[in-house]
């Protein structure tokens, strides 16, 4: 009855908040951990995983690892390999899927000795629908700092 007295701009407006509010609410239902990251504590050298599993449902041919701070990103895995062109040079031959088949939606990260330029927010998402599935990771390097006289 109130679409029939507001104008055709201000429905298809009404319409289109609704449906704006309806993604973001399927958004969190279908994402996990999106608004928890993960805290993961590491010493120089060490190798962290960083895991990641895609709700089952979720047909994934592709994945994108990143960082909101880096560019381009820290991986993009497809076709059971990884595109070195599209990759951020510091992450070059220590970065991998865990398993690179990516069988039941397993796409964890495997990054070998870190460093501290390898602090930060580390993002996944499936590469052909960056909305499907977000899982975030804070990675702090521990450093010890040795002062001499």
């Amino acid at each position: 009855m109130l679409h029939a007295l507001l104008p055709f701009h201000l429905v298809s407006c009404t319409h289109s908040i609704s449906t704006f509010l309806l993604s973001i609410i399927m958004l969190n239902t279908s994402s996990f951990s999106a608004s928890v990251p993960e805290f993961i504590r590491a010493e120089p050298g060490d190798n962290v995983t960083l895991a990641c599993r895609a709700p089952s449902y979720t047909d994934i041919r592709a994945v994108v690892w990143s960082r909101p701070d880096l560019e381009p990103r820290v991986i993009l895995y497809q076709k059971r390999m990884s595109d070195p062109e599209h990759q951020h040079l510091s992450f070059q031959d220590r970065v991998e899927l865990e398993d690179n088949e990516m069988k039941d939606g397993d796409v964890s990260l495997v990054l070998r000795n870190v460093t501290t330029g390898d602090s930060g927010t580390y993002e996944c998402r499936n590469a052909r629908d960056l909305s499907s599935f977000v899982r975030h990771f804070i990675i702090t390097l521990l450093a010890e700092l040795y002062l001499t006289s």
